[in-house]
């Protein structure tokens, strides 16, 4: 392309959310240039747990007969385990159709960014948005290793995560931050080798300062996501080995499983990862995905949350082409998830009691999977 090329659309981040957003409008004709300043494949920040409800997006998207050659790891169960030792077990039952399953980002990102290419969308990797000007119509400059271009378009989307540059270049309204950096809490997440005693289960542990979860993405490989405070953060970084030995095996369960934790390949992280929303004015654009809103991290609903605001942005993008999408999705629960899930994982207390509770009552742990998971159990 050359310089000051206009476009329908600029989609700036082609993660789920992005990506889904750029397939919708470019299946639709619309001109779309989705822009990202990594070079896929690669790997991503999350616990790589895909939920059910993702499965509708999929579907709408064209990927789900591509994903099911993947060789999805099938998820059965979730174990949550207490510093005190006690844990609960809850049984996933979705229908076959519609598996809980893991698998890495890498993977899982690359098909649906694949996916926005075979629709029409034109794709930049590793391009940075290094100014935007908003006027009628946007003015978008961006770099990449062949040099720097101006692009126009009527319709401006940031998908570009928590730490969006696209937020923070229009002025967007940070709104639910934790007050200091010191308060706020740090995500890690690696991989280590497969682990055979989990079999299909996901395993999530508290440590008393932060939770760990474990699951097996593929039959060599296992996925590591640690939410910590900053204090367990700086001593992973400085000392991973203390850490295992110090932190992680403070839980008794982790410790009498004997998982092995090593990272194989890049340890990464994202700060913070505690729950915000953004507010933006400026007409003619849309913040979707964890740039709009980020999700406490537990859940494993991330994805769908990103799929469904790339579907809801395109459906409100089309409307003003006088374009739709004939196949309506319904709601979540990212106000279950943020408003009382988040504030209670950062109570230790609560944490523990809960655990504690839902291991001599059922109906407990069905209220996790019901409410928390979104999962039938």
């Amino acid at each position: 392309m050359s310089a000051s090329t206009h476009v329908d659309i600029i989609v700036v981040g082609a993660g789920p959310a992005g990506s889904t957003c750029a397939s919708l409008l470019s299946e639709r004709g619309l001109n779309v240039l989705l822009l990202d300043k990594a070079n896929f494949p690669r790997d991503k920040i999350c616990g790589d747990c895909i939920n059910p409800r993702a499965w509708q997006y999929f579907d709408l998207l064209g990927v789900s007969e591509m994903l099911r050659t993947q060789h999805l790891q099938s998820l059965k169960s979730v174990r949550v385990a207490n510093v005190a030792g006690e844990n609960f077990v809850v049984a996933l039952d979705p229908p076959s159709s519609t598996p809980f399953f893991s698998l890495r980002r890498s993977v899982l990102d690359s098909i649906l960014l694949d996916r926005a290419g075979r629709k029409g969308a034109t794709i930049l990797q590793e391009t940075r948005v290094v100014d935007i000007t908003p006027a009628t119509p946007w003015n978008v400059s961006v770099r990449n290793r062949q040099g720097s271009t101006r692009f126009t378009c009527d319709v401006l989307v940031g998908a570009d995560g928590r730490n969006s540059a696209v937020a923070h270049m229009v002025g967007a309204r940070t709104i639910g931050q934790y007050g200091s950096d010191s308060q706020k809490r740090v995500g890690f997440q690696w991989h280590a080798r497969f682990q055979p005693s989990l079999r299909s289960e996901v395993q999530l542990f508290t440590l008393g300062n932060g939770y760990l979860g474990v699951v097996n993405v593929d039959d060599q490989t296992s996925n590591i996501a640690l939410v910590a405070d900053k204090a367990l953060g700086q001593m992973v970084r400085s000392d991973f080995p203390g850490f295992l030995q110090g932190a992680a095996h403070n839980n008794p369960l982790l410790r009498q499983m004997g998982l092995e934790l090593m990272p194989r390949g890049n340890l990464l992280s994202a700060f913070p990862v505690d729950p915000v929303r953004r507010e933006w004015h400026q007409s003619r654009l849309f913040l979707i995905g964890d740039a709009h809103q980020t999700v406490e991290p537990f859940t494993g609903e991330g994805i769908a949350f990103a799929l469904e605001d790339g579907y809801r942005a395109a459906c409100r993008i089309l409307a003003t082409y006088h374009k739709r999408i004939p196949y309506e999705i319904g709601g979540s629960g990212k106000f279950f998830v943020n408003q009382v899930v988040s504030p209670a994982l950062r109570n230790t207390r609560i944490v523990e009691s809960f655990v504690s509770l839902a291991s001599r009552f059922s109906w407990l742990a069905q209220l996790f999977a019901n409410r928390v998971l979104r999962v039938p159990s």
